[in-house]
């Protein structure tokens, strides 16, 4: 309130020499000083005009580019045009990559701005192999940018770039990125296939969100038939089941039956949640021959789906019931 006053009557008293507005008062902002001009700045830019944000994204940009300015303020205003910023804020927010404690939140401010001014400058980081490099290429994965697939498959041949590229083929989620993974797969010596098969599962899951639904099976396909452990793989399984492919519900009814405990839960757990979707129409006569602790799982699930359609398949399950307690 005190520094409220000061800017006002500062102002009113002496207007040639006082600041102007509240990114005036931000060139100086340490962290754990007032927060006046941040929470003014950010009501003025949330409540604004598109022309009256404009303005003071231009501000903002400007306060980057000043080097007098302190680094939290720096730091607020790419934390700003992230959110409010535009193509004509790239040029500022770029410079601010070089400039010590900003890189990183100069390239998650390029990524949300997006564009194609921005994916250039994410591209250019990542093939000039800068520092932060291996962020920039996570964050041109999240632009989902038809580059960062490229950029992606020439970095996985390098080992400090391998989890950065994994990790930006996840944030871009398209046919492209999945088209690179599946070819990686099939090198038998490759390492990372656990982290590989997870992004391959979560761009099938995105494709099959997207209605995109054979190139999202394709995906989850290649996921659940790969080399790498089964708990791993049981999420492309359940995306797989859920999309359609009914044809791999004995398989799913196997791992529930499964001789490892931890692969045996997580079948069952499936089980469960597919019964629940789905209701029980398609277990048919295979219910008779599950082992006791399976049947149960499915009673339970039936009971918690509050499916009325379930009630005559349980009054006829009653007379055949072989100590199984709901």
């Amino acid at each position: 309130q005190a520094l409220r006053w000061i800017f006002i009557s500062e102002i009113l008293v002496n207007p040639g020499d006082a600041p102007r507005s509240a990114v005036d008062l931000l060139h100086s902002y340490r962290f754990g000083e007032t927060r006046w001009a941040l929470t003014s700045l950010e009501k003025a830019l949330r409540d604004g005009s598109e022309e009256e944000r404009r303005a003071l994204c231009d501000e903002l940009g400007g306060l980057l580019a000043d080097i007098d300015a302190t680094v939290d303020a720096r730091r607020f205003a790419l934390q700003q045009l992230a959110v409010f910023g535009g193509e004509g804020d790239i040029q500022h927010v770029s410079a601010a990559i070089h400039v010590a404690g900003l890189g990183s939140d100069a390239v998650r401010a390029l990524a949300s701005i997006g564009g194609q001014s921005a994916v250039k400058a994410l591209a250019e980081m990542v093939r000039n192999a800068e520092p932060g490099a291996p962020e920039a290429l996570v964050a041109l994965g999240a632009t989902g940018a038809p580059e960062a697939a490229a950029a992606a498959q020439e970095m996985l041949e390098k080992e400090t770039f391998r989890d950065a590229a994994l990790a930006a083929l996840r944030e871009q989620g398209t046919v492209e990125a999945v088209g690179v993974l599946l070819g990686v797969l099939e090198d038998q010596d490759t390492d990372r296939v656990d982290t590989m098969v997870q992004a391959l599962t979560e761009c099938g899951t995105d494709l099959l969100e997207r209605g995109e639904q054979a190139q999202g099976q394709r995906a989850l396909e290649g996921a659940w038939k790969s080399t790498c452990s089964l708990e791993t793989r049981l999420g492309a399984l359940a995306g797989l089941i859920g999309s359609g492919k009914d044809e791999l519900l004995p398989e799913l009814l196997a791992l529930a039956q499964h001789d490892v405990p931890r692969v045996r839960r997580a079948g069952l757990s499936l089980t469960m949640d597919t019964v629940r979707e789905r209701g029980t129409g398609w277990l048919a006569e295979a219910f008779a021959a599950l082992p006791v602790d399976l049947q149960a799982g499915v009673i339970r699930a039936v009971g918690g789906s509050g499916r009325a359609s379930e009630a005559s398949w349980l009054r006829a399950l009653l007379p055949k019931l072989r100590g199984v307690v709901a």
